[in-house]
């Protein structure tokens, strides 16, 4: 294997493994359900990396064709999101204290349902937790 490939390998695997820590805590509590098949966690977490493959490749394809000034000033959007929700924790009211998350709450019904129904919310679970991971991978693809 010619030396750059090799390199570009490792560079990946260690990218994966340190990008995806969290995710095992994650797929300990999915394989611990009992009402879970183990096949839908294993679906649903390739789909989830599927999905975020392709995400992370599509924006680092647009992030070489916008021009480097203006792709600096999408670091504001995290930031204009994070303040948004700051305010909305702030005249949250007192009464929600008891809602269920929303996460636990779409696992749990689907769950009680078929193959697709827990793919589908282990899917969305692990696309929830791994979006972080968008941060690291766009700027590698578009390297």
């Amino acid at each position: 294997m010619p030396e750059g490939i090799a390199s570009l390998v490792g560079i990946a695997t260690v990218v994966y493994a340190s990008t995806n820590l969290d995710d095992l805590l994650v797929l300990a509590v999915f394989f611990a359900d009992p009402r879970l098949r183990i096949g839908a966690v294993v679906a649903g977490r390739f789909a989830a990396l599927a999905v975020l493959v392709l995400a992370s490749s599509a924006a680092a394809l647009l992030a070489l064709a916008i021009p480097a000034e203006w792709v600096a000033l999408l670091g504001f959007v995290p930031l204009l999101l994070g303040l948004r929700l700051l305010l909305a924790l702030f005249r949250k009211e007192d009464d929600d204290e008891g809602e269920e998350d929303q996460a636990t709450a779409q696992v749990r019904n689907a769950s009680r349902s078929g193959f697709a129904r827990q793919v589908l919310a282990v899917t969305g679970v692990s696309l929830a937790n791994d979006g972080d991971n968008l941060g690291v991978y766009i700027p590698i693809f578009a390297a």
